[in-house]
């Protein structure tokens, strides 16, 4: 195994599925011996009950029945048939109580003896009906006859009770040894699952104890030993700790064991690399001496090439600040063309938005005065039927003339009448006053019919020339308007060309200056970083020369170091 995890796991796992085991049977095992004492206790207990609680009223029966043969006093009679009926009543009960609980046994043999026990106690409850009924017929010499030959119905009564009895008795004693067989059978079976788990406790046990406790201990016992010969200076960097497992002791041992090799490598690596470190550290001493001069030298020829890149550096500044004046003039002149073209852009626009809304307009108005022409031509159509109106006037003329003709004959008539025609005479002047009246409306009307038709005729006259005069010219002065307005656009597109061609020869140029000053200031840049980076060559070089002082006093230390590890790798004896 290679985890002493997985051994405490196993050990621990056969305990406890032994364990879940032992629960299971234990519960299993009381499941049935709780299903045999409730078949004793409940099933056969109630069985005895109902038996007898039978018998008990069997016998009760037979009392009565028999005392049925000697009381002769009707009143006495009564009560005691009615106990006799009442006994009767519970016995059937009883029985069928016995009934149920027989048959949820299941039991064949036992359901067989109850059987013949119920069919014999039913052929004797009818006998005892036949009593009771008699009795309370008053038939006394019938009761007499059944009295004496009720033996017959009480012998198999009694002999099938006895059988039944001897049945349910065997079956109590049955399930009684089986529970007891049981409980025995639980006990045992405890008893060697403890056995057992005792053993395999053990078991696991010795297994920790040879795989895990003693490797353990051998290991910590070897690593003791070699950390006290270190202490006293008699280190052994040879010594190894025996691995005889792949668990996590083993692992552990194995690790110890690649540390002493690495440690072992690494010591004797720095066994050969002092006495080596020694000698480096006298020649780096010699060259920090030699590099000190030449750090000087340097030095010196570095602060006068500074000197020099800064009179440079001034003279690219004054350069690059006049490059910057003329690129700010050409980004003025730039911006002003461009601010130029776009005033043009946005006339070339309203130009083209109002020589579209010209057109536009130009063909509303002709669909306007077509409009209005259809219109008045209709409205002189539909003014012509006021010459209607003439027409039924006259119409109204002829009817008043024939109504005045009318009422003069009813008042020629009337007068002719006399006294009598008085009335009508007077219809007669109504109706002559009513034609009077309509005739002079009529007239009114065909005068005003007159007026009104001169007057449409003017206004259809005046109408007529309004729309000569816009087709002649307004129509003209909107054709004229659209060609001004196509000219406007045509100029804005022209403008617009050569301001755009304006304005690309200033970004050429705006862009070519702007590369320029770029340049000269990238220059003036190099210029100056590389008068920094001489200036800082010249600090560093003093910079270096301290340096080297420092780097010398530092070797120094060095030696005194690899002294001291020379020292401390010698308490290694063997390596």
């Amino acid at each position: 195994m290679k985890s002493i995890g997985l051994k405490i796991y196993i050990g621990l796992g056969i305990m406890s599925v032994l364990f879940i085991l032992n629960i299971y049977f234990n519960v299993t095992g009381l499941g049935i011996i709780g299903e045999y004492g409730s078949e004793v206790g409940v099933t056969y207990m109630g069985l005895e009950i109902a038996e007898g609680n039978a018998s008990s009223s069997f016998q009760k029966i037979q009392l009565y029945a028999n005392m049925s043969n000697f009381i002769r006093d009707a009143g006495q009679q009564q009560a005691l048939q009615n106990m006799l009926l009442t006994s009767i009543q519970d016995t059937r009960a009883y029985m069928d109580e016995a009934q149920v609980l027989v048959d949820g046994t299941g039991d064949s043999e036992l359901q067989s003896a109850f059987s013949a026990y119920k069919s014999s106690m039913d052929g004797f409850l009818d006998y005892a009906e036949q009593i009771h009924d008699s009795a309370i017929a008053g038939d006394y010499d019938t009761v007499t006859t059944l009295v004496a030959g009720m033996t017959s119905a009480e012998m198999p009564v009694q002999s099938a009770e006895e059988a039944y009895e001897d049945v349910l008795l065997t079956k109590v004693s049955d399930s009684t040894t089986r529970s007891a067989t049981q409980i025995m059978g639980t006990e045992i079976f405890n008893l060697a699952f403890l056995v057992l788990y005792v053993i395999i406790a053990v078991i696991t046990i010795l297994i920790i104890v040879l795989t895990v406790v003693r490797p353990a201990r051998e290991a910590g016992r070897k690593l003791n030993s070699i950390t006290n010969k270190l202490n006293a200076n008699e280190g052994d960097l040879t010594e190894r700790i025996n691995v005889k497992s792949k668990d996590e002791i083993g692992q552990m041992a194995a690790g110890i064991n690649h540390f002493m090799d690495q440690l072992q490598a690494l010591v004797k690596n720095l066994k050969g690399d002092s006495s080596s470190m020694e000698q480096s550290t006298e020649v780096i001493t010699n060259q920090i001496i030699d590099s000190n001069e030449s750090a000087s030298n340097v030095s010196a020829a570095t602060e006068q090439m500074a000197a020099s890149m800064e009179e440079i550096s001034a003279k690219l500044e004054q350069l690059s600040a006049g490059s910057s004046d003329v690129l700010d003039e050409i980004r003025s002149m730039n911006g002003g063309v461009q601010d130029g073209v776009d005033l043009v852009q946005d006339i070339k626009k309203r130009a083209t938005t109002m020589h579209q809304s010209t057109v536009e307009g130009k063909e509303n108005a002709g669909r306007t005065i077509m409009q209005i022409r259809e219109a008045l031509q209709a409205a002189l159509e539909e003014s012509r039927s006021a010459q209607k109106i003439n027409e039924m006037t006259q119409e109204i003329l002829s009817i008043t003339s024939q109504t005045n003709l009318l009422s003069l004959n009813a008042s020629i008539e009337a007068a002719r009448a006399g006294e009598a025609g008085r009335g009508f005479a007077v219809v007669a002047d109504e109706i002559r006053g009513l034609a009077d009246s309509s005739a002079e409306a009529a007239n009114n009307i065909q005068s005003i019919s007159a007026l009104v038709t001169t007057a449409v005729e003017k206004l259809a006259k005046n109408a007529e020339e309004m729309l000569q005069f816009v087709d002649e010219k307004i129509m003209k002065d909107y054709d004229n308007f659209v060609e001004i307005v196509k000219q406007y656009k045509q100029d804005a597109d022209s403008v617009d060309g050569i301001l755009s061609g304006v304005a690309a020869n200033t970004a050429g140029i705006n862009k070519t200056m702007d590369n320029m000053n770029t340049g000269i200031n990238d220059i003036s840049v190099a210029v100056e970083e590389n008068a920094k980076g001489i200036t800082n060559v010249a600090d560093s070089a003093v910079s270096l020369v301290d340096a080297m002082e420092e780097i010398r006093k530092e070797t120094e230390k060095n030696q005194q170091i690899s002294q001291k590890l020379t020292e401390e790798v010698n308490r290694f004896k063997r390596v």
